[in-house]
């Protein structure tokens, strides 16, 4: 998302509460800064994984919170 994480994920949010979909698992992954995670939790982010996570974390991730 170069950067655009926290106004993508604003602009989704609305979306998937319209949709009767914000009860569903919302992780995001790639380049994100540590400074921004706290904001991303704050709009509903269940997980966060940035550049370097395992796909093992991941997945267990998903697996523990579906």
């Amino acid at each position: 998302m170069a950067g655009s994480h926290i106004p993508f994920c604003t602009a989704l949010k609305p979306l998937l509460e319209e949709y009767g979909l914000a009860d569903k698992l919302w992780i995001i992954d790639g380049v994100i800064p540590a400074r921004d995670r706290e904001e991303l939790l704050a709009l509903g982010m269940d997980g966060i994984f940035p550049n370097g996570s395992k796909f093992d974390d991941i997945a267990k991730f998903i697996k523990e919170n579906v």
